[in-house]
């Protein structure tokens, strides 16, 4: 059963984590830096903090329904991981969009799981906010 749940929670977000990340919430340029917004996204994934997602999230994003009933309940189990960055990488950037590939690893008891996926942010009133992370599709 444990098996199962870390499965399905590793699997559709490993890569929505960052543990052990700088907090760029304290640095008012984070907001516009894409690598300190996806740093700041991971780690309230990694959290379990679905209002702190909701902040930084697009406000015409997709994921934006990825915050409420059940799929908020699953991403706030997402703090029974330990999540570590395994690299980021800019693969494309332009001034109102930009993304981001990421690597994780995800550790649930005796379980491991790496994932590589892409965190795409939009421009939304001159800040870099998330738009789309491909790890969420299948939810």
């Amino acid at each position: 059963m444990q098996r199962r749940k870390f499965l399905t929670v590793a699997g559709t977000t490993v890569t929505a984590t960052l543990a052990g990340c700088v907090d760029s919430s304290d640095d008012p340029e984070a907001d516009d830096d894409p690598e300190g917004v996806v740093e700041e996204y991971m780690t309230l994934v990694d959290d379990g903090d679905v209002e702190g997602l909701q902040s930084i999230t697009h406000s015409e994003s997709p994921m934006t329904e990825l915050y409420e009933g059940e799929s908020a309940a699953a991403i706030r189990d997402f703090a029974e991981q330990d999540i570590t960055l395994d690299s980021m990488e800019i693969v494309e950037d332009g001034e109102a969009e930009v993304i981001i590939n990421v690597t994780t690893t995800a550790r649930l008891e005796d379980n491991e799981f790496t994932q590589s996926s892409d965190i795409e942010l939009r421009r939304e009133d001159d800040e870099m906010n998330i738009w789309r992370d491909d790890s969420f599709d299948d939810i």
